[in-house]
């Protein structure tokens, strides 16, 4: 027949043998162990965890062995934190392994995205003004995204301009596209912008009416 476990051979061990024991109000000792002493402190846990309730008291003297995460402030039975995941926010935090490096323009200064030397303002290779800029500029510069970076220029027109911001033909003002009505392989590779994303040649149509006019189904 075995013996039920006891506490009181546990509380004669002294208590300067417990790392990072603290005191509190109303004589109660709460746990905190420290990083030199996460071993013993796995091995103290284990042997409470034994013992009947996690939780013993001896003249008056309560131990817990219960811990709150670092991180999150959950309790858990580890020494400090609940989960791997919150050990490594608290340690990014505290002690970061780099620091972000700033970039900036070239030209005036201002901070720039992650490994840019100019800005948008000032990057050269972009110009301001993209009236007098040919299709084949743009496709000499942008080989894959030619005709998506002119649909992006007429969107920029139309937007800025005091048409009315819906579908022409249904009225549907959620979501529009801007259209061209002479599409953009219809053009001569000289021709400049300003006629290619001419305001009489955009139009702004909702998504189904947009498609309805690439499969010949809407004829403007």
């Amino acid at each position: 027949m075995g013996v039920e476990p006891t506490t009181s051979a546990f509380w004669f061990v002294p208590v300067s043998w417990l790392p990072g024991l603290s005191l509190h109000h109303g004589f109660r000792f709460r746990w905190q162990p420290s990083s030199l002493y996460t071993r013993l402190t796995r091995i103290c846990i284990s042997v409470l965890s034994q013992l009947h309730d996690f939780e013993s008291t001896w003249l008056g003297i309560t131990m817990e062995t219960d811990m709150k995460c670092l991180n999150c402030g959950a309790e858990t039975t580890n020494p400090k934190f609940c989960s791997s995941s919150c050990a490594a926010r608290y340690n990014n935090k505290r002690f970061p392994k780099r620091k972000k490096q700033l970039y900036f323009c070239k030209t005036c200064g201002a901070e720039t995205r992650y490994r840019r030397s100019y800005c948008s303002n000032c990057d050269p290779s972009k110009p301001l003004d993209f009236s007098h800029v040919m299709i084949s500029e743009i496709r000499s510069r942008a080989r894959y995204q030619a005709n998506a970076w002119i649909r992006k220029l007429a969107r920029r027109v139309y937007f800025g301009s005091d048409k009315p911001k819906c579908c022409s033909r249904c009225g549907y003002s959620n979501h529009i596209e801007i259209c061209h009505v002479r599409s953009i392989q219809d053009f001569p590779q000289d021709t400049q912008m300003s006629v290619v994303n001419n305001l009489n040649n955009l139009i702004a149509l909702c998504p189904n009416c947009h498609w309805e006019l690439d499969h010949g189904i809407l004829s403007l």
